[in-house]
Formats: structure tokens, sequence, C-alpha cells
């Protein structure tokens, strides 16, 4: 297969591509068409796209790979009334009303930004009309019955998904760093990819290749700008250096104007990504959101550094590692960039401690690993801060002060690499090495055995593992009951 490129010299030498396959897996034309249905998507019209699913042997239904709410069933529509998309409990699927048998099937979608807790935006709009598209929304695997189970590629990733994306007109695609002009196709797996659509031309720094909303407020961007490169940079010094440039994709919504200051961000393989809305981001912000900011960055950032040597299916497991420890490493490496940080780090390790101990005793005795089953997410990042920051404690009083929570990640992502598998008894051995084995068996018991007191025993095993005093005094005046 070719490729034609063409450079643009009023684009700032990016180079724009009329055809693109990228081809991220590698299989041979009969054993792709014997795995998952190929996605189509294109606009309809402006603030509408459609995905088209082809499936190469006819299947009685198809079933979504991730599911959090009941958002499909309530926005997509079949553009033929013989189809229906259903959600119950865990599973969105798509079958015919008669039940038999279908090759194809496409759905009309409304293209506005909607919330899907702990799930990725499925649109994040820009104000020039360009749109950010998460590609694992469409992710689907075909069968004959319920709970049908996906094909897995060679790293044990599910997929792959033969995706393709047709700009409309006026707009050009960038995937993956490239921006096409014309229909890009591509190979994806496990939680998909960001792919760019619209007319915005990618601005080239020495840390990252950025797409910037051009309504983003100029304090915002100044701080993007000041901030980020900062954070890379200390990173890549203290975990490892990134093999590639990250992307990075900033939107401001240009319909959803809600009161007050509201946004989602993220990260996936080798890009970091925001959306802002609310009418409060054109205002200048108060002195808890003028450090949010920072902090954001900094826990993205984090997961960059995370993402780059573990896989996605990696993180499946045990989310107060990776979560709590991006927290974590916000707390620690703000106080270095945003010299008036110190106060806004504080109340975030207070709420922290007090939205820990009330999730925890709401979830009848069980521990942060069970949390899912709750839907307590939020215990991940509140309680994995302080359990991280229990460990960076344990380490620097074992070493003196010259090792602390980034020199944790960087043992345990070199074992990661060396083919440990990311799980937590890999974490917590690194830390009994690295720190003590008081703390780290304080951290196993804390994520795996029933709380009875999660009040007492965190504030016991922050104390052992050596916490700061004036930490440990603020905590214990924390109102946890909520009262």
């Amino acid at each position: 297969m070719t490729t034609k490129t063409i450079i643009d010299s009023t684009h700032k030498g990016w180079w724009f591509i009329t055809t693109l396959v990228i081809a991220g897996v590698v299989l041979t034309e009969a054993a792709f068409a014997a795995q998952t249905p190929e996605i189509v998507l294109k606009q309809v019209q402006s603030g509408t796209w459609n995905v088209t699913y082809n499936l190469a042997h006819p299947a009685k239904r198809l079933e979504f790979v991730r599911v959090r709410d009941e958002s499909r069933a309530q926005r997509w529509r079949p553009t033929d009334e013989q189809f229906e998309l259903k959600h119950s409990a865990d599973l969105d699927v798509i079958t015919r009303k008669d039940e038999g048998s279908f090759s194809n099937v496409s759905f009309n979608i409304p293209a506005t930004y909607i919330h899907v807790r702990k799930e990725y935006a499925p649109f994040s709009p820009f104000s020039d009309g360009g749109l950010l598209i998460h590609s694992g929304r469409y992710h689907v695997c075909a069968g004959e019955e319920r709970r049908v189970a996906c094909p897995k590629d060679d790293t044990g990733d599910e997929g792959p998904w033969r995706i393709t994306i047709s700009p409309p007109t006026g707009a050009h695609v960038i995937l993956h760093g490239e921006v096409v002009n014309g229909p890009v196709t591509f190979f994806d797996t496990h939680d998909g990819t960001n792919i760019y659509v619209g007319p915005a031309i990618p601005l080239e720094t020495e840390h990252f290749l950025a797409v910037i909303d051009s309504d983003l407020p100029k304090n915002i961007h100044e701080k993007l700008f000041t901030y980020l490169p900062q954070f890379i940079e200390y990173f890549s010094q203290r975990l490892h250096k990134l093999s590639n440039r990250p992307m990075l994709f900033v939107s401001r919504d240009p319909e959803l104007r809600t009161s007050g200051y509201s946004s989602q961000g993220g990260t996936l393989p080798n890009q970091i990504f925001m959306h802002l809305y609310g009418e409060g981001w054109d205002k200048e912000p108060d002195p808890a959101t003028a450090h949010f900011i920072p902090w954001f960055f900094a826990h993205e950032a984090a997961h960059l550094f995370q993402k780059s040597r573990v896989s996605d299916a990696g993180f499946g497991s045990n989310p107060w590692i990776h979560e709590g420890s991006a927290d974590a490493f916000a707390s620690l490496s703000i106080k270095k960039f945003d010299p008036e940080a110190d106060e806004y780090v504080m109340t975030r390790v207070s709420n922290a401690f007090k939205d820990c101990v009330q999730e925890l005793s709401k979830m009848s005795g069980d521990p942060i690993n069970a949390a899912d089953k709750h839907g307590a997410f939020d215990v991940y990042y509140s309680c994995g801060m302080l359990m991280n920051l229990a460990a960076d404690s344990s380490v620097r009083r074992a070493s003196k002060g010259e090792k602390d929570l980034f020199d944790i990640w960087k043992v345990f992502l070199e074992e990661i690499d060396s083919g440990a598998v990311y799980a937590q008894a890999t974490y917590l051995s690194v830390i009994e090495r690295m720190g003590d084995a008081g703390t780290a068996e304080f951290l196993r018991k804390f994520a795996s055995d029933p709380q009875t007191d999660p009040r007492a025993t965190l504030l016991s095993g922050l104390k052992s593992a050596g916490v700061n005093e004036d930490i440990l005094d603020e905590l214990n005046a924390v109102d946890s009951a909520g009262e």
C-alpha cells in the first residue's frame, strides 16, 4: 500500500498526507476479517456524526467493550428502524428487533460533549468547529449469544478494530501527530485514541505538539505554556525520557456555557487532553482554581510517563497505584514550580483524607480494591494519594532523604520493562525493598483487607511510615464524619 505526501508551506512545515493507513497492529486480511467489525465514522451534518459497522460475517448482536452508563442508548439513533441499541446493567447491545442476523448497521449521534463517569469524553467540541473524538467509544465485538468474547492481539489487548474516519469539507484529521487531508484508516486497540477533526493546525513546541482552542482564556493559555513544559522536563529527569513528543489537546466548549468552572481531562498513550466548559473560565480565576491548573497538568504528566511504559490493559488492576500516585506526584512537584501552592496542596491532602474515610465507611467494610463494586471510584484518588505519600515518606526515611516516590516508580517501571507484572504485589515489593516492610504491609492491608475503622488505620499507617508531623496534625483535626 502506498501513501502520497505533500508539503504545504503555508502550514509551517507540517506534512499533510492525502491518504493514510496506520497499522499499529500487523494482521493478514484473513485474520482481521475473522475478528472485529470494521468501523466507519463520518459527519452527516454540522453537530451530527454517523458510525457504521460492517461485519465480515453475519452476527445476531454487537456488544460494546466500554460501558459506563446508558448514554449510548439515550443518544444513538439507528438509521434503520429494524435495529435497536439497548442498555442493561453493564451491557450495551445492538440487535435487530426480529433477532435476526445482520452484516451492517448504522447510527447517527449528536456530536456534543457529555460527561461519562470514569470514561473519556466521546466528543470534545472546539470553538472553531473542530472536534476531538475518542475512538474507544466505538469498539464492539460480534457474536450470537450474550457476553460476546472479544478477540485479543499478541500483546493481550482487546481488538484490533479497523477504523476509517472521513473529515468533512474544509477539515482535516490529526492522528498520532500526523495531519491528514482525506480519509484515515488505522487499527485501534484497548482504550483507543483521541482523533482531532477540524481546521486547526498543531503548534509545535520542544515538549509537545498542541492543538489549542482559539477561545482558550489568556490566563489558562499562559499557565499551560508555563507549567506543562516544566512538568514534562522534571518527570523526564526523574523517571525517563519519552520516546516521542506527546500530543496535547485543549478545547473550549462553544455551547456548554454553564455557570462556574468545569473541566474534564485525561491521558491516553502519548496524549494529554483537557476540555473546558462553563462561563467561569471567562473570569480571572480564584486562587483555588488558579492552582488547580498546574495540579491538573502535573497529575496528567504523571500518567503520560506511566503509560509510556505500561500498556493500558495493565492499568485495569489496583487503580489506587496509578491514580493515587499521580495525585501524590502532583502534590510533591507542584510546589517546585508554584511557590504559592503550599496551602492549596495541604487542602488537597486534607480533603483526600476526609473523602477516603467517608467513602470507605460507606463500603460495608470492603477494602479499597473493592471500590468498583460500590461505584466508589474516587477512593482510588483520595485513599491512593495518601497511600502513595506514605510510600514516599517511608523511602525518604530509609534513604535519609536521597530517594522519594519518583525513585519508587523508576524502579517499578524498570521491573515492568523487564517482564514483571503490573500489579499490587510488584509495587509493594519495590516499596518494601526501598522503604520498609511495615509500610508495605500497611498498604497491602489497607488496599485488600476489610476496614472496620478506616480513619484510625489510615492515621496509624501514615504515622508509622514517617509522614510529616505537620500533615498528621492537620489530618487529625479533619472532621471525617462529615457532620
